[in-house]
């Protein structure tokens, strides 16, 4: 008679209450956990967009740094004109 050695405890394992139990804890908690992931996504994107505001600005701001003269010599004129794009450039 030869001895079974791959259940020696048969009280070893889970019932299937027990893994029923598991699936419905995650089922509970996995729409919670999508919910933080695309909060974390929508953060991020909302964060990449405030940099790339913020470089533009600083863009803009350094750009009427460098050519202040430039502009106030157009806008002195007293004819209203309209300030062509490759004089800016």
């Amino acid at each position: 008679m030869t001895k079974n050695t791959f259940y020696k405890n048969p009280q070893a394992g889970f019932t299937l209450i027990e893994l029923v139990m598991v699936l419905a804890v995650f089922s509970v908690m996995l729409p919670a956990l999508l919910m933080y992931v695309r909060d974390s996504n929508l953060l991020m994107t909302q964060k990449a967009a405030a940099s790339f505001m913020k470089q533009v600005g600083m863009a803009a701001e350094e750009y009427v740094m460098d050519h202040y003269q430039d502009l106030t010599n157009l806008s002195t004129d007293t004819v209203a004109t309209a300030i062509p794009v490759a004089t800016l450039i």
